[in-house]
């Protein structure tokens, strides 16, 4: 849920604004994505959203509300709609604008997740550019970071809208519409991918919820399992393969880090496995090879200047004598009892 509050600061919007900024326009209850054309003294002309033209939702001496997206919130204004202009372009003329305060959102839980995205930039002058493919680097309901080849978005700009799709696992795609907060300082020719944040300006409740519930599910996860995480003095070897019709089959080699009797942490090569995906794993402890499964709960970047990621593992299907197996060996540690579910590393 979006939980919002009002504040009492008063504000100008010409300060806030310029010409083809993206606003949102409320109307009867309803809103729309607009843009605007052009400010003048006490006035604002936007462009009239295509989806009212048919329908003549937009009148003379007709009360509107404008909202102006900024980092922290949005910023409301209440005003009247003083005539319409039907040329090329149709636009709306508002005037009598009156702060309303501003809507700032609640901090969402945010978690690092690597989940496929794709995006497009909203040129609404024009048309709309192809589609990218991207990865999230964390999530919440509020919105995301993404990493994108550079190629071909170096010149994004805070402020530009996104169409998005997003693909949580084993779900529908999630549709929205996103504005860019934040874009890196780096030159992005110098870089095969760039980063960047994204707020949601468009998203249905559902889809939110959707969100809200995979980020709080897998929060959970994360923690329960670092809690009972025990540090391998010695490291755990471990072959892998991906659960999965699109893999080749062929095990990976890596290295335990953390391990407890519920998972473990290793360190894997990058786009080697996505959250949520299942793993036939071979550990070997005390000499002893033993074959279990896990689910992969988080990805994270590993420590700088590493090519891999740090992925926590939740085992899934563990064998009495495999969770005998890994007890001997975390109490060999040193750093743990003998079940396991000692202090974090």
């Amino acid at each position: 849920m979006l939980w919002r509050k009002k504040t009492e600061v008063l504000t100008d919007i010409a300060s806030l604004v310029r010409v083809n900024d993206q606003i949102q326009l409320e109307i009867n209850g309803k809103t729309y994505l607009s843009r605007v054309e052009d400010i003048q003294e006490g006035e604002l002309h936007v462009a009239v959203p295509t989806e009212c033209i048919p329908t003549g939702t937009i009148r003379s001496d007709q009360q509107v509300v404008v909202n102006v997206f900024g980092g922290t919130g949005i910023s409301r204004f209440s005003g009247v709609v003083k005539d319409l202009q039907i040329n090329r372009t149709t636009l709306v003329t508002i005037t009598d604008l009156k702060s309303l305060g501003a809507i700032q959102r609640r901090e969402h839980v945010r978690i690092p997740v690597r989940l496929p995205v794709r995006f497009r930039f909203d040129d609404s002058r024009n048309h709309m550019f192809c589609w990218f493919d991207g990865v999230t680097r964390d999530i919440s309901g509020g919105g995301m970071q993404i990493t994108g080849d550079s190629q071909g978005i170096g010149s994004i700009l805070r402020g530009d809208l996104l169409d998005l799709e997003l693909y949580l696992p084993d779900q529908p795609p999630i549709e929205a519409t996103g504005r860019i907060v934040r874009v890196p300082s780096h030159d992005p020719r110098l870089n095969s991918t760039m980063g960047f944040g994204v707020q949601f300006v468009r998203i249905s409740a559902g889809d939110r919820s959707r969100i809200v519930r995979y980020v709080l599910t897998k929060e959970a996860d994360m923690l329960a399992l670092r809690r009972d995480f025990v540090h391998c003095c010695q490291l755990a070897s471990i072959e892998y393969r991906c659960v999965s019709e699109d893999t080749d089959g062929s095990y990976k080699v890596a290295n335990a880090t953390d391990m407890s009797t519920s998972g473990l942490r290793m360190t894997v090569g990058r786009d080697a496995v996505a959250v949520g995906r299942s793993l036939l794993l071979s550990i070997e402890l005390l000499g002893v090879a033993i074959e279990t499964q896990g689910e992969v709960v988080w990805l994270e970047d590993g420590k700088s200047g590493s090519v891999g990621m740090q992925a926590g593992i939740r085992f899934t299907n563990v064998s009495t004598k495999a969770r005998q197996c890994i007890t001997k060996f975390l109490e060999d540690q040193g750093n743990g009892e003998a079940s396991g579910e000692s202090r974090a590393a």
